[in-house]
């Protein structure tokens, strides 16, 4: 838990304050080992972006989104330089540094290439990685070239034929598992927007990880 906050570069206290119903008690408690974590926690890294199968068994990317878990592999490879440092050698602004760290701007492979000379590291790592990202950003999922988006009320971009498909599998993941597990009607909406969240960031529905959460969060 700790590891998957401080790679979102949020304290604690940042946390709480995007996550919406966590306390900062609930999340010490969690990073510390004390309590198992609960089905609202893990919903609130997933719509940080945290991959759910990461976070409960350590397998696959931490990040949901390629081009988070290339920001995460430079971060590491910068290390102990200072963002400031690596831009002046580079000849680059620090704000783009940052932005290839966060995820907000791809580097090209110059880039790469150049930060694993300078750190003594493989490059080969963060290239793979780049053209992850860069495949899922051209052919996953593109909201605007549907004519199935509609606008929610806070303007974001809702994909309705993802949606209807996320639905659809949670339904048949209810009645395969009536069984043993009890959702509650009042849960419904807000476990879809869960793996709505995860599937839109994908650009697909991955049944494998939407079980999972599922069992996790139910």
């Amino acid at each position: 838990m700790k590891v998957a906050r401080e790679a979102l570069g949020l304290s604690r206290p940042a946390f709480t304050t995007k996550s919406g119903g966590i306390t900062v008690r609930t999340l010490e408690n969690n990073e510390g080992g004390a309590n198992e974590a609960g089905a609202g926690l893990i919903a609130a890294f997933v719509l940080l972006g945290i991959n759910a199968n990461w976070l409960l068994t350590g397998e696959g990317p931490m990040f949901l989104d390629p081009g988070h878990e290339l920001g995460r592999l430079i971060t590491r490879m910068r290390g102990e330089y200072p963002v400031g440092q690596i831009a002046e050698w580079l000849e680059l602004p620090p704000a783009r540094v940052a932005g290839y760290e966060s995820g907000a701007h791809y580097p090209d492979e110059g880039y790469l290439r150049d930060l694993a000379r300078i750190c003594n590291e493989d490059a080969a790592p963060l290239l793979r990685q780049l053209r992850l990202a860069e495949m899922a950003r051209n052919e996953a999922y593109e909201p605007s070239a549907r004519p199935s988006v509609r606008r929610d009320s806070d303007g974001s971009g809702v994909d309705s034929l993802l949606h209807e498909a996320v639905t659809r599998f949670f339904f048949r993941w209810l009645d395969a598992n009536a069984d043993r597990v009890t959702v509650s009607r009042e849960r419904y909406a807000a476990l879809i927007a869960v793996l709505y969240k995860m599937a839109a960031i994908r650009g697909s529905i991955h049944e494998p990880e939407l079980d999972q959460m599922l069992r996790a969060l139910a």
